[in-house]
């Protein structure tokens, strides 16, 4: 499987993904994130942020992308803090989602 992302910095020197596995979005790299992939349908953005919202994580910024309507989607959570394992293992199990994983990245906080 081949797999492949993008990114640069703007004014702002801070990194960000412009492109993953061939879908464009415009995400800010944070220290704590989630990636999550889905087929693009309806209450994807309603579902994560019930979740997030029912277990207490505060999502910094929220971004989606995707390749064309009803197609692959993506979407990328920049947290305050690592994502709880006990809330993936929740989103996992949703049937919308087709994987959730957890990123840490080495840059300072915003």
């Amino acid at each position: 499987m081949t797999r492949s992302i993008a990114g640069t910095c703007f004014s702002d020197h801070k990194p960000r993904f412009i492109q993953i596995k061939g879908i464009n979005l415009d995400a800010e790299v944070g220290q704590h994130m989630l990636y999550t992939t889905n087929a693009d349908a309806p209450g994807i953005i309603g579902l994560l942020g019930t979740v997030c919202g029912e277990n207490g994580v505060n999502i910094a910024n929220f971004q989606l992308g995707r390749n064309r309507p009803g197609g692959d989607a993506i979407a990328l959570l920049y947290l305050d803090a690592p994502f709880p394992e006990k809330v993936l293992d929740q989103l996992r199990a949703h049937q919308s989602i087709d994987s959730a994983k957890p990123l840490h990245f080495d840059v300072g906080a915003a």
